[in-house]
């Protein structure tokens, strides 16, 4: 997750190993995913990652003279077909730093689970929500929100809301989450969606 501090309109720019490289969505945006071959992260290495010099602009990570700053979690390497929900899901997981990544397609079906990884013990508290195939707001998942029927969003200035109840007012398992039939931002049908799940670990993370 990189963002520009000092150009004069920069855009929040996100990769992930599961999308792969160069493809890039924007967190302050309903975009959706943008590929711009040799852009961007063009690999993601086992010391870092490495940036393309020719990313520049406002949608770049590597302009001329622009002070960036980088936020970054490592998941667990190649994605795994995850088959712990109703829908099938491709993750990549570190659970011992209660982080994964995981990739689903939306069937617009009630009460639809989706397994996320992280596995005995570690239950999501925070989770982003991202339809890439198409326009849609960033959904939030938080345990700190009113309850599980409550949203934010990332793109928006907006309160905690309850419209569609995306998550269908059930809160996330160390298993699985929960994504609800007419909430298309994270449901929607044939579209495919990513998900950043933190969960807490004892020592290390507190969400």
């Amino acid at each position: 997750w990189t963002k520009g501090r000092t150009g004069a309109v920069e855009s929040h720019v996100w990769n992930d190993t599961i999308r792969g490289i160069s493809n890039t969505i924007y967190s302050n945006t309903q975009g959706g995913q943008y590929f711009g071959s040799g852009y961007y992260v063009t690999s993601f290495n086992p010391n870092g990652y490495t940036q393309s010099d020719n990313a520049a602009g406002n949608y770049g990570v590597n302009g001329n003279g622009i002070n960036y700053v980088s936020w970054n979690w490592k998941a667990g390497g190649l994605p795994t077909i995850n088959n712990d929900g109703s829908t099938t899901s491709i993750v990549s997981v570190n659970q011992a730093a209660g982080f994964s990544i995981v990739r689903y397609r939306g069937n617009s079906a009630a009460n639809q689970t989706v397994g996320h990884g992280l596995g005995t013990g570690n239950i999501p508290k925070l989770i982003l929500f991202k339809k890439f195939t198409g326009t849609s707001d960033w959904v939030v998942y938080s345990s700190a929100l009113t309850d599980a029927s409550y949203r934010i969003r990332l793109n928006d200035t907006a309160a905690q809301d309850q419209t569609n109840n995306p998550f269908n007012g059930t809160a996330p398992t160390d298993a699985v989450f929960t994504v609800a039939q007419n909430a298309g931002n994270v449901n929607d049908n044939g579209q495919d969606i990513i998900a950043y799940c933190f969960a807490d670990v004892t020592g290390y993370k507190k969400v």
